[in-house]
């Protein structure tokens, strides 16, 4: 609030969203960990289980993944799609 020429901050906790934000990533660096000890491709239902996320939650991380280029997907003959680590992850 201004008054004049002072100004007053309260610090407050952060927002929900914003401790929902930190959870992600820590899921992200969970699942990129999964990736890395396997030699193969994941579908999220195998994510989820070995993480204990629930599956929704999985697609939602996993699809921002993608995106920032840290896994790739890919779909089986069978039409699964799978994720796994870049082989060339960008630097």
């Amino acid at each position: 609030t201004a008054i004049g020429d002072s100004v007053r901050v309260w610090w407050d906790k952060p927002l929900d969203g914003e401790q929902g934000d930190q959870r992600k990533t820590e899921t992200a660096q969970e699942i990129i960990r999964l990736l890395s000890t396997t030699n193969g491709k994941l579908t999220t239902r195998q994510i989820s289980e070995a993480l204990g996320l629930k599956p929704n939650s999985t697609n939602d991380v996993l699809a921002r993944l993608v995106r920032e280029k840290a896994i790739e997907r890919s779909q089986t003959d069978r039409g699964t799609w799978c994720f796994s680590l870049l082989e060339d992850p960008p630097m």
